[in-house]
């Protein structure tokens, strides 16, 4: 079992959005429980390496990558850093755009010591504010429902939901659960620097169900905290990046693409007809995008 002093590090990914990296930074940098602020620019094409670089302090590190080699590999550069650099025991990996209390971060370091088998603990996301909309953390999907939950209309047709029942959640105190939502969530340091470090070859997207697939080969479990809650301001970042909802889709169906071939061994005619798929996946997104900007239009 770990120490009850056990100590955390936070890790923060910078992409072009250092006014929402930066103000997180301060947060946590106020926080008691929280031993060291990591920020990683991954290469951002504006100033933001040079504006975190002001925040600097004996408690917050600003490092910057190598190259811009996506979410994965930012989050990798920074555990690698943490593991060779800070002496801690977990790793508190958040997007820019969370709010997260002290209070809540020490609880996730209470369920981590008291239960050996855990490798990753979360609270429970709650979008833009605390009584926001709950998102549920999901169950790693079959072949069939990885491929057609990436459109709209057929995950309608086939009432496709991978979400846990949150009437069995709220009566919980702890839930073990398959696949955590990547916007915040703590992680062993020794596990994830060993084991389950994120999958470089899938980009921005499906991570959370990488990492999924290695604590399931390795025995490991993610604990959910229903009675605790993080604020999520959602695609804050990501929409500073990307504008349009297709370039977003796109980079989502690469991104499961990669996944399923990684961990579903796919066939070539499997292959083909998944890309085939996706395609039209990409042309739902393209007739959305136009609903959405007459309808824009209209309001106006």
């Amino acid at each position: 079992m770990k120490e009850k002093n056990s100590t955390i590090s936070s890790l923060i990914l910078n992409y072009n959005d250092w006014k929402t990296t930066k103000h997180l930074a301060l947060e946590l940098n106020e926080c008691s429980n929280i031993t060291d602020v990591v920020i990683v620019d991954n290469c951002s094409s504006d100033d933001s390496y040079i504006k975190l670089k002001e925040i600097e302090s004996t408690k917050i590190h600003v490092i910057k990558s190598e190259h811009n080699g996506g979410y994965g590999y930012g989050n990798n550069y920074g555990i690698k850093y943490i593991a060779e650099n800070l002496q801690c025991t977990y790793v508190l990996i958040c997007n820019p755009d969370v709010e997260i209390s002290n209070e809540c971060i020490g609880k996730l370091r209470t369920t981590m010591i008291e239960n050996p088998k855990c490798a990753i603990a979360a609270p429970i996301q709650r979008l833009y504010k605390k009584d926001g909309k709950i998102i549920l953390p999901w169950r790693l999907a079959n072949k069939k429902e990885a491929v057609f939950s990436m459109s709209i209309a057929v995950s309608k047709v086939l009432k496709l939901d991978l979400s846990y029942n949150y009437d069995v959640l709220k009566e919980s105190e702890l839930y073990p659960c398959d696949v955590m939502q990547g916007a915040l969530l703590m992680a062993d340091l020794d596990f994830i620097y060993k084991y389950g470090l994120y999958d470089e070859e899938i980009f921005l997207y499906n991570e959370e169900e990488c990492l999924a697939q290695k604590l399931k080969c390795r025995d490991k479990i993610s604990l959910l905290l229903c009675q605790e809650y993080y604020i999520h301001q959602h695609s804050v970042s990501i929409d500073k990046c990307y504008k349009s909802l297709v370039a977003k889709k796109k980079l989502q169906l690469n991104s499961r693409l990669q996944y399923l071939k990684k961990y579903y061994h796919l066939s070539k005619i499997e292959k083909t007809m998944i890309k085939i798929f996706f395609e039209f996946c990409i042309a739902e997104m393209y007739v959305i995008q136009i609903c959405c900007m007459f309808n824009n239009n209209w309001r106006k």
